[in-house]
């Protein structure tokens, strides 16, 4: 009997050890991702898909119709059709996000190839471009515009790259008016597409306040009560537990999803509050961070238009990219100033 137990305790030791590497591991690639941009530009896209289906999926064919059982049919139907509706706002956008381009690629010359009068006729088209900006400015004011709002030659790129625009090193393009990468879509967010980058955080917001308030009275009455311990349902004590049998597939992929959507909520959240600032100043999130003082002389419908177009507020029921562009220049930003 003694023996039997012992070999009982090696095996579960045996066990514990090869599930603490399993973790290690986990962990360890968790890491890996997170910290390399590379991987985490091809695994992004990726994660949201998988989420954003298993959250819709899961909230419209079983969380809707828990929480609205005792309620009339209709009304289950109405939220259905709402859970719906953001899932496509939410989906037409990233797609938006992924598909139209902000970059800036024109033919051009290798810098060492170019010749004197290519240089005097760059400079013309910098010149005539500060001739065209709206309203008076002072000596000092065109001096640091003539610093910030130059064009640049970029390297990588082989191409002179006009003002506001930054080389992206994980698309290796120069985006125009570039904010920032965003690696749920594996692309960056700049001129063309900052106008989708924003209905699609609008929407994600609202998308995750609405999944919460369905899933937590699920998870209240359905997936914590069958879970042995509180503590099962803290990643990753979860996938322990589940490897050990404790807790069945079933609930941890419910808990998983639960922390997905609590990270989703957190990040669109925050990532709203930066387009919002973006939005009412007319700026890029890395000028409104800098210490270089550049003003958007427009007023909210002005900046509004530079993102959305004409009619913005179409833009948050169907994009609208190709029929109404964003109202700017995005070569010599007329309307902007540096102090």
């Amino acid at each position: 009997m003694n023996g039997h137990g012992g070999y009982n305790t090696k095996k579960n030791d045996q066990l514990m050890a090869s599930l603490k590497r399993l973790l290690m591991a986990a962990f360890h690639a968790v890491v890996t991702c997170a910290t390399n941009p590379t991987l985490l530009n091809k695994t992004g896209p990726t994660v949201y898909i998988l989420g954003l289906t298993g959250i819709f999926g899961w909230g419209v064919r079983v969380a809707i119709p828990y929480v609205y059982q005792s309620y009339a049919a209709w009304i289950c139907r109405c939220f259905q059709s709402l859970g719906c509706f953001l899932a496509f706002e939410l989906m037409i956008n990233w797609i938006g996000i992924v598909l139209v381009d902000s970059s800036y690629r024109v033919a051009t010359k290798p810098l060492h190839e170019m010749s004197a009068e290519d240089n005097q006729n760059s400079y013309l088209s910098i010149h005539n471009s500060y001739g065209q900006e709206a309203g008076p400015h002072s000596a000092t004011d065109t001096v640091l515009r003539r610093r910030y709002f130059t064009w640049n030659y970029c390297f990588r790129c082989n191409l002179m790259s006009p003002p506001r625009a930054h080389h992206c090193p994980i698309c290796n393009r120069c985006i125009l008016k570039r904010d920032h990468h965003c690696y749920v879509a594996a692309r960056c967010i700049g001129f063309r597409n900052f106008r989708y980058f924003a209905v699609f955080i609008f929407y994600a917001v609202l998308a995750t306040l609405f999944s919460l308030v369905h899933a937590l009275p699920y998870a209240h009455y359905e997936v914590i009560p069958k879970v042995p311990n509180y503590l099962d349902i803290l990643y990753p004590i979860t996938l322990v537990r589940y490897c050990l049998g404790y807790v069945n597939l079933n609930e941890m992929i419910l808990i998983l999803l639960g922390w997905i959507l609590l990270f989703y909520l957190i990040a669109s959240l925050i990532t709203f509050q930066n387009v919002y600032r973006s939005i009412v100043s007319g700026l890029t999130i890395f000028e409104i961070r800098s210490t270089l003082n550049v003003r958007d002389n427009r007023s909210i419908s002005g900046k509004l238009g530079a993102v959305f177009g004409q009619y913005w507020w179409l833009n948050f029921l169907v994009p609208l990219h190709q029929i109404y562009p964003p109202i700017d220049d995005p070569l010599s930003w007329p309307t902007l100033s540096v102090s």
